[in-house]
């Protein structure tokens, strides 16, 4: 009977993995008990994994067409492995994306089924061709393979996806997930690469085998050990220490089949290169494979069947006539000698076909670089994968529009490769009626292989015939012979190595599978069976278990000190029952004392409660909202921390302080507000509040009843107000502080002044947006010695329907969760406040409602909200302002003609039109002072500042006219305000210094004038002033 079944490297090596994927397979099937989701789909991976190795063994093995039907068991468990793999990451550790995961298993298990439906549809009548690449059948369906294979690698890509999504959303487990898609990726990256590489040419089919056969062994052998590691799933120790050993016999025995296979085909190219040299030379000579003998004629251009005629009648020696021409004129390359070898080489290159003059112009570039002929065929062989994969892809290239394709393509040709695309280009114009699939034939010439007599060929005959094929050429004949070998003998020759490697491995695996349990059962796996077994013992409650200790070893101490744990249990069991026993005498006396003790404390809690009832009645008349203004609206929350009962009362405690004042400065109505959080819980933050309303409820009578304090500025008035609040608190020497946010609202303009003390920033919500309208801390705590720094006022313009929210740290302090430890977690994040009055519409009840939604209350909480409506009076017709408006813009390009008569009676009809345009009272201001008329300039200036208090500028400009017109006392005035909003204002600064020098201040003028020069040395007139100042007395200019 004929032998049917050959094996080779590529049937040996896809055995071994063959053989790993269903022992996986085994044991995750049945050598884990209750297992999860994740452990059931790693299961079905790897058992499609086998099922599609299983296939390509038959095809690698069996020389026969029907062979190609592996491909229809290839297909399913090909298009089946990614998705079970991409399941069992997204269920690993836990399932983030149950309706994801569901969804694309379904998706992938119907795509799946559909695709293997039509590529059995497609291939159940296709042509069967014979891949000596790989020696195996296969079909020609190039199309429906490619679709496979994008399908494939989509699949490939949704596990990737997978991996990353389940990384992101699991924040314990990210190392875990992350290395588990990592090894995956590469597990099937690096074979896919080395695919490519070789159906390209760059790389042999057999090296590729070996990275597919590594990598999917090693990578896909990590990705369950990573798994086993972490998973939850009951698994053994021996199955591990069994698994990690065959893997690495495995890895081994692929390195030693590739090597054993090398030598093996090494071997038989070299008795065949030289069976085929005697059998030219010695005509009685014969070997039992050849199958054929045929001579090409070099001068007559024709084929001669020397032995084996009907064998060699079966191939067409026309179509390869080309390779004989060229291993004849390698041959008569390689014979060259002497020193005149070059002239020589020229000679017989020129005796080449057209069709060689790639090959032609490259050996002749290459020729002076090298001293003889054989480095100059070696230097040439380097080019040779390169050359099949730009003839592969040529290949690849459409049949329809081949020429304009091929054109763009040479571009892409490298610097070794300009010989043939030269000789190509060459064609191209000497053949330009050829098109299509007649001209690829035509330039695919050029690529046909350059290679040495001696070197193995496979020749494609009728009826399923293949031979081996070796050819040679002696020095001094013209004809050039080839010997075909039987193909079957060729796989019988390499069929021994196969066999022996394949009962070795399959020796190995029975050595591991079932020897090691045996060589393990007395030291590790009884041993570790009895320590598992008191394990459950003591778990029932049998605490009379005894373990014998077998050995002195790892586990030996292990099962000594689980005696020892036993023990040391046995014995608290019995002093437990012991104190049960005395138990009820022992509560009994405890209880007594606690009852006693319970006693003691209820009084002084009645005390405390009585305290706390005192200083919350005291509180309570100094906190509140008293301000009286139409367009200031003040609205607060308070919510103390501290929650208590006397008597028949309820109240709360704490120290955070809401109060609301309305006052008038300098014939202005203003809105006067604060909130504050005084240090300590209860009634030492009961404290603070109590002192603090105590002493800003007299600050609040003295301004409403003394005229000195209502003409004051507001930014002068809220300096004061702060220092004497600091004072009062320094005078408690650090042991009582508070962070504070003082604001005044100027009810007309809505000017807000604030100044902020260590509270939380200030939160301005406008148009459904909130943001802090402060940039940098201020001050310090209320009662900090040493105020550090010019005390400054910060000004924020507020527009009509403006809010302005401030509330004690009450707001960020939210415990959020606990972290693993039981340690409370805190919230950090200052800016989750906007979003919170963003999401409440600034609505101070729906703020304290989202901030109980987000996290548990830890301090005392209060707010305050401020909304400023723009007053009546102010509201113009809108004609009236755009008529204004319209004669501004005329002043202003007359002024700037110089034609001030006409811009000044403009300016004047604009103002009647709107008495309220800013604008135009700024450009009156202007005109005024071009002319120098300093006294209009000056009106003009208080009416604009009037209107817009929030100009700093224009307040400077005021502070300089008032000193223009030497009215120091106004000018200080003004200046100081300035100082208090921007405190390095340089030229406020030299004015001011200027004014106290004629004032006769002259040490105030001299740190007003110091402080100029900190922030700017260069300035001559403060250094000129600054010695004068210092300097006799004079008058400044």
């Amino acid at each position: 009977m004929q032998q049917m079944v050959f094996l080779n490297f590529f049937g040996v090596s896809i055995f071994i993995a063959t053989v790993f994927y269903l022992l996986v397979s085994l044991f995750v099937f049945f050598g884990i008990s209750n297992k999860s989701r994740s452990t059931v789909m790693l299961g079905l991976a790897f058992l499609f994994s086998g099922l599609l190795a299983l296939p390509y063994l038959f095809a690698y093995s069996v020389g026969h067409p029907l062979m190609a039907f592996h491909r229809w068991g290839t297909v399913p468990a090909a298009l089946l492995i990614h998705p079970f793999f991409a399941q069992t990451i997204l269920h690993f550790p836990k399932t983030n994306f149950p309706r994801a995961a569901r969804a694309l298993l379904i998706f992938q298990l119907i795509c799946a089924l559909a695709l293997t439906a039509i590529f059995y549809a497609g291939t159940v009548s296709a042509a069967r061709v014979y891949s000596f690449n790989g020696h195996f059948y296969d079909f020609e369906a190039d199309t429906l393979s490619q679709v496979v294979g994008l399908t494939i690698v989509l699949n490939l890509l949704s596990v990737i996806v997978a991996g990353v999504a389940q990384t992101i959303r699991s924040p314990g487990s990210r190392f875990v997930t992350g290395s588990f898609t990592l090894v995956f990726a590469l597990a099937f990256s690096v074979p896919a690469a080395t695919n490519v590489l070789s159906r390209d040419g760059l790389m042999s089919r057999d090296l590729h085998q070996t990275f597919l056969v590594l990598m999917s062994i090693l990578g896909l052998f990590s990705v369950l050990i990573i798994y086993l590691n972490n998973t939850k799933d009951e698994t053994t120790f021996l199955v591990k220490i069994m698994g990690v050993s065959l893997v690495t016999f495995m890895a081994l025995m692929v390195f030693i089949c590739f090597f054993s296979f090398e030598e093996q085909e090494s071997s038989y190219d070299a008795l065949h290169a030289e069976r085929t040299a005697r059998l030219v030379i010695d005509g009685d000579y014969d070997t039992p494979d050849l199958e054929y003998l045929v001579a090409y004629n070099l001068e007559e251009d024709r084929f001669q069947y020397l032995r084996g005629s009907e064998a060699a009648a079966t191939v067409d020696f026309s179509d390869i006539k080309d390779e004989f021409i060229y291993t004849a004129t390698y041959q008569s390359i390689q014979n060259l000698g002497g020193d005149d070898w070059r002239e020589d080489l020229n000679r017989i290159l020129e005796a080449t076909p057209d069709h060689f003059a790639g090959y032609r112009a490259m050996l002749l570039e290459l020729a002076p670089q090298v001293s003889t002929p054989a480095e100059l065929l070696t230097l040439s062989a380097a080019s040779k994968q390169r050359i099949a994969y730009r003839a592969n892809k040529i290949s690849a290239i459409p049949n329809a529009g081949f020429r304009p394709a091929l054109d763009a393509y040479l571009e892409k040709f490298s610097e070794d490769m300009v010989p043939f695309r030269t000789a190509i280009r060459a064609e191209l114009a000497r053949r330009p009626d050829l098109e299509g699939e007649a001209l690829k034939s035509t330039i695919l010439r050029y690529f046909i292989p350059f290679h040495s007599p001696g070197t193995r060929l496979y020749r494609r005959g009728e009826q399923e015939r293949f031979f081996t094929a070796f050819m040679f050429r002696s020095r001094t004949d013209t004809r050039v012979y080839e010997a075909g070998f039987s193909y079957a003998a060729y796989r019988q020759y390499i069929h021994p190595v196969g066999l022996k490697l394949t009962l070795i491995f399959l020796s190995i695996v029975l050595v591991v599978v079932v020897g090691f349990r045996f060589f393990f059962l007395g030291t590790l796996v009884r041993p570790l069976d009895r320590l598992l077994d008191g394990v459950r013992r003591v778990n029932e409650g049998e605490l009379s278990v005894e373990i014998p200790v077998a050995t002195a070893d790892e586990i030996g101490f292990l099962t000594r000190s689980f005696n020892g744990m036993v023990i040391s249990i046995r014995s608290a069991q019995k002093k437990l029952e012991q104190y049960a026993d005395e138990l009820e005498d022992k509560v009994k006396e405890r209880t007594a004392e606690l009852q006693d003790t319970l006693s003691k404390v209820q009084q002084l809690k009645v005390q405390q409660d009585g305290d706390y009832f005192l200083t919350s009645l005291l509180i309570k008349p100094l906190t509140g909202n008293w301000s009286r203004s139409e367009t200031v609206d003040v609205d607060y929350l308070l919510r103390q921390k501290k929650r208590f009962s006397f008597r028949k009362w309820k109240e709360e405690i704490g120290g955070d302080f809401c109060a609301a004042h309305s006052i008038l400065l300098r014939d202005r109505p203003h809105t006067v507000f604060v909130n504050a959080d005084a240090m300590g819980k209860s009634i030492q933050g009961a404290g603070g509040a109590l002192v603090l309303g105590a002493v800003f409820e007299s600050l609040m009578e003295r301004t409403k009843t003394m005229s000195t304090l209502k003409q004051q500025s507001p930014e002068r008035w809220i300096k004061n107000a702060f220092q004497e609040l600091q004072r009062v608190f320094e005078s408690f020497d650090g042991s009582m502080l508070v962070s504070i946010a003082l604001g005044v609202i100027d009810d007309r303009s809505g000017l807000l002044y604030y100044i902020n003390a260590e509270h939380p920033w200030g939160v301005l919500y406008r148009d459904g947006k909130a943001r802090f309208f402060e940039e940098k801390p201020m001050f310090r705590k209320l009662g900090i010695s040493g105020l550090v720094g010019q005390i400054s006022v910060l000004t924020l313009q507020l527009e009509p329907n403006d809010v302005i929210i401030v509330g004690s740290d009450g707001r960020d302090d939210l415990l959020i969760g606990t972290g693993k430890s039981g340690e409370r977690i805190i919230n950090e994040d200052e800016t989750l406040f906007l979003g919170v009055v963003q999401d409440a519409g600034g609505d101070l009840s729906s703020i304290c409602s989202h901030l109980g939604e987000i996290g548990e209350l830890t301090d005392d909480l209060s707010l305050m909200k401020v909304t400023y409506h723009a007053p009546g009076e102010l509201r113009q017709e809108p004609s009236r302002i755009a008529q204004s408006e319209e004669k501004r813009v005329q002043a202003a390009r007359h002024l700037r003609a110089g034609e001030s008569v006409e811009a000044e009676r403009l300016l004047q009809e604009a103002l009647a039109l709107d008495p309220h345009n800013p604008a135009a009272m700024r450009l009156a201001a202007r005109a005024h002072l071009e002319k120098k008329d300093y006294a209009s300039a000056l009106e003009a200036v208080e009416d604009y500042i009037h209107l817009r208090p929030a100009d700093t500028e224009m307040m400077y400009l005021a502070a300089y006219l008032y000193k223009k017109l030497r009215r120091f006392s106004d000018a200080v005035d003004y200046g100081e305000r300035v100082r208090l909003r921007e405190p390095n204002y340089v030229r406020n600064l030299v004015t001011l210094g200027e004014v106290y020098l004629a004032l006769g201040n002259r040490e105030r003028a001299a740190k007003m004038l110091d402080q100029a020069l900190k922030h700017d040395p260069e300035h001559a007139r403060a250094r000129k002033l600054a010695e004068r100042a210092r300097g006799p007395r004079a008058v400044p200019d």
